[in-house]
C-alpha cells in the first residue's frame, strides 16, 4: 500500500474504457477531458485545436464534449485539429448545375440550382429551402462554428443541423450530407470536398461536366464518352460573390461518420504489453534515453540497501504488542490471498517469528477496490519520532511563480522502494488468518516513512532542489524554469539520478512541459495559483458534518486553502468554536 492509495473526501473520476494514448491527440484529450479537472481538460484541448480555430476551444465547448459520449467526443476533437473549411475562403471557378435533391424516406423531389464553387469547401443547403420544403434534418452532437470569408466569426450563429439527401445529376446519383445554414439567394453549395472526391472532367471555358472518373466508392459508372455524352451537363458560369451577412461553413460529415465507426472499434479495455505502447505515453527522447525509468513495471527485485534505510526505533522499556485477528469475508479472503501471493513473491514481506504483531484489515475504496491496511498505531506510539521535517507546501508553491515550463514526475511504488533497516523488520510485523508477516520494505502507515522517504529523494536531488527549479514532496518531482531549453537539460538531469539510484517512475502520471501543472493540490502556471477545481467541488460537495471528529476533519481540509479566502479566520470562527467544549444540538 503506498501514500497514493489514501482515500480522499473526493476523487477525480476515471475513465477506465480509454487506453492510455499517445500525447497531444484526439485520444489523449478526450482522456484529459474525462479524468482531469475543468482547467487542465481546457488546456488539453486548446493544445490540439488548430491554431485558425483557437477562440472555439473554450469552456462552453469543453462542456459540451463533456457530455457526449466517448464515439462523438472523439470525432468532435479530431474536427477540431482540422483547419477552417470555409464554403466560400477563397476565389474559386463557380458554374451553376442543374440537380434534382430526393428525400431518403417518402422519396420527394425537389429541381434546383446548385453553385459548384472550387473555392469552397463543404457542402451545404439553404435553411429557406429545406423550411420551406419540409426536409427532415438531424442535429449536430456539438454547433459548428461559422466564419465569414475574412476568417472572422459570423454572428449568425453555428451550424446545428444537417440535412442526408439524395442528389441526382443527370443519371449519377447519390446520398450527401448537407449542412443547413444561410445561402443567400442560393439554394444548394456543392463544394471542393465533392470535387475531389469525384474528380469530374470540367470544362470551365465552355461549362461542360462530365462524371467520367468516379471512384469505386462513389457505385456509379460513365456507359463511355465514344458512344455518347449522357453525362455531360451544360452549367452557366457565374460571377456574383456572397452577400453580406452569408455563412460560410466548416465540417466535413463524412469525416465524422468515419471517426465514429473508427472508435467504435477502438473502445475496448487494455492494458500497455510492450515498450511501443508504454512510448506513446511520454516524450519520445525521454523514453529512448531513459527507456528502464519508464519501461519497469514489475516490482521484481528489493532495493538495495543504503544508508537511508528505515529504522524503527523503539522507547526504552517498550513492551511487544499482540493483537487480534480480524474476521474476513469471502472476497476480503480472496484479496488477502492475492496481496500474499504477490508480496511474498517480490520479497517485501516474509514469514515471521515476531513476539509482536499489528493488526490486518481491509478497507474498502470509493471505486469498490479493497485496499489493505496495517494498523501501526500501537507500533507507532511506542516509536521514537524522526524529526526530518516535510516540506512547507506554501513555500514549495512560492518558488514556481514566475515559471512558465513544468514538468511532473510521480515516482514508482513509493516508500516500497526504501528498505527497512536489517533487524528491524520484526517490529513491523503484522497478524493475518494465513499467518504472521514482516515487511523488508518501508510500508505505509509507520510513523516515520514520510521523514525517511523526504529525506532520502532531497539527498539525491540535492544539487537540483538548491539550484531552484527543482522541488520535491514525497514521491512527486516538480521541474519548473522559464525557458524551454533549459528545462529540458533539467529534466534529463533529474532523470539520470532516478536512473542512477534505480527508481521509476509511472508515465501515465507524469506531465511534460506543461505551461501549467495541478501540484499538491493546486493549480500553478502563467504567474498565478488557484485552487485545484477538483478540491473546491470536494468542499461544495463534503457532506455535513455530525460530530467533532469530522468537523476537525472538514477543517483541516480547508485550512490548507486559507490564503485564497479573505478573512478566512473571521468566517471559520463558528466552526472552530465547535471543536471546544461547546454543545451541539
Amino acid at each position: 500500500m503506498n501514500k497514493n492509495e489514501i482515500v480522499e473526501p473526493h476523487t477525480r473520476p476515471q475513465n477506465t474504457s480509454l487506453p492510455f494514448p499517445k500525447p497531444f491527440t484526439a485520444e489523449w484529450t478526450l482522456r484529459r477531458i474525462r479524468r482531469d479537472p475543468e482547467l487542465h481538460a481546457l488546456r488539453a484541448l486548446q493544445s490540439i485545436t488548430h491554431p485558425e480555430r483557437s477562440q472555439e476551444a473554450t469552456l462552453g465547448i469543453l462542456q459540451t464534449i463533456k457530455e457526449l459520449d466517448d464515439q462523438t467526443a472523439l470525432a468532435a476533437l479530431k474536427l477540431m485539429q482540422e483547419s477552417k473549411r470555409y464554403i466560400r475562403g477563397r476565389k474559386g471557378h463557380q458554374l451553376n448545375l442543374s440537380v434534382v435533391l430526393k428525400t431518403l424516406e417518402d422519396q420527394r423531389a425537389f429541381r434546383t440550382t446548385a453553385l459548384l464553387d472550387s473555392g469552397c469547401t463543404g457542402s451545404c443547403i439553404n435553411r429557406q429551402f429545406v423550411n420551406k420544403h419540409h426536409i427532415p434534418t438531424q442535429q449536430m452532437p456539438i454547433p459548428i462554428p461559422v466564419y465569414n470569408a475574412d476568417g472572422t466569426r459570423n454572428q449568425a450563429g453555428p451550424i446545428t443541423e444537417m440535412a442526408e439527401l439524395v442528389l441526382a445529376i443527370g443519371e449519377h446519383q447519390e446520398r450527401i450530407q448537407l449542412a443547413v445554414t444561410n445561402l443567400g439567394n442560393t439554394d444548394l453549395f456543392i463544394g471542393y470536398e465533392w470535387l475531389r472526391f469525384h474528380n469530374p472532367n470540367i470544362d470551365w471555358e465552355r461549362g461542360n461536366l462530365v462524371l467520367n472518373r468516379c471512384p469505386e466508392a462513389c457505385g456509379y459508372r460513365h456507359p463511355t464518352l465514344q458512344s455518347q455524352q449522357l453525362d455531360t451537363f451544360q452549367v452557366n458560369q457565374i460571377s456574383n460573390e456572397l452577400e453580406e451577412g452569408d455563412q460560410v461553413f466548416m465540417f466535413d460529415w463524412q469525416g465524422y461518420q468515419d471517426e465514429n465507426e473508427y472508435w467504435q472499434k477502438q473502445l475496448h479495455v487494455r492494458r500497455l504489453k510492450s515498450q511501443e505502447d508504454l512510448h506513446n505515453l511520454v516524450e519520445p527522447d525521454y523514453f529512448k534515453e531513459f527507456p528502464e525509468v519508464f519501461g519497469k513495471q514489475e516490482f521484481d527485485k528489493l532495493p538495495e540497501r543504503r544508508p537511508w534505510d528505515h529504522a524503527i526505533e523503539l522507547v526504552p522499556g517498550f513492551k511487544p504488542t499482540d493483537c487480534k485477528i480480524y474476521p474476513l469475508s469471502i472476497v476480503e479472503n480472496q484479496a488477502l490471498d492475492q496481496f500474499l501471493d504477490e508480496n511474498l513473491k517480490t520479497g517485501r514481506i516474509r514469514p515471521s517469528k515476531s513476539p509482536m504483531a499489528s493488526p490486518f484489515f481491509f478497507v474498502k475504496k470509493k471505486s469498490g477496490e479493497l485496499r489493505p491496511v496495517q494498523d501501526y498505531r500501537k507500533l507507532n506510539g511506542m516509536t521514537v519520532k524522526n524529526k526530518y521535517p516535510l516540506p512547507l507546501i506554501p513555500e514549495l508553491i512560492d518558488k514556481l511563480k514566475d515559471s512558465t515550463c513544468f514538468t511532473k514526475l510521480d515516482v514508482r511504488w513509493g516508500y516500497n522502494n526504501i528498505r527497512i533497516k536489517e533487524g528491524d523488520e520484526w517490529k513491523a510485523a503484522f497478524r493475518t488468518n494465513r499467518g504472521l508477516f514482516e515487511p523488508t520494505v518501508m510500508f505505509f502507515g509507520l510513523t516515520n516513512s514520510p521523514a525517511t522517504f523526504q529525506g532520502f529523494m532531497n539527498h539525491i536531488l540535492k544539487e537540483l532542489i538548491d539550484e531552484g527549479h527543482v522541488v520535491v514532496y514525497l514521491d512527486d518531482i516538480l521541474i519548473f524554469t522559464a525557458e524551454v531549453e533549459t528545462h529540458r537539460y533539467l529534466v534529463r538531469r533529474v532523470l539520470e539520478i532516478l536512473q542512477e539510484n534505480k527508481l521509476y517512475l509511472k508515465p501515465e502520471k507524469c506531465t511534460f512541459e506543461a505551461w501549467e501543472v495541478e501540484y499538491l493540490g493546486l493549480i500553478v502556471g502563467h504567474g498565478t495559483m488557484r485552487m485545484d477545481p477538483v478540491k473546491i467541488k470536494a468542499v461544495n460537495e463534503w457532506p455535513k458534518p455530525k460530530n467533532k471528529k469530522q468537523l476537525q476533519r472538514f477543517l483541516g481540509f480547508c485550512n490548507f486553502y486559507r490564503r485564497f479566502i479573505k478573512n478566512y479566520s473571521k468566517i471559520a470562527r463558528p466552526l472552530h468554536d465547535l471543536t471546544g467544549n461547546k454543545m451541539w444540538n
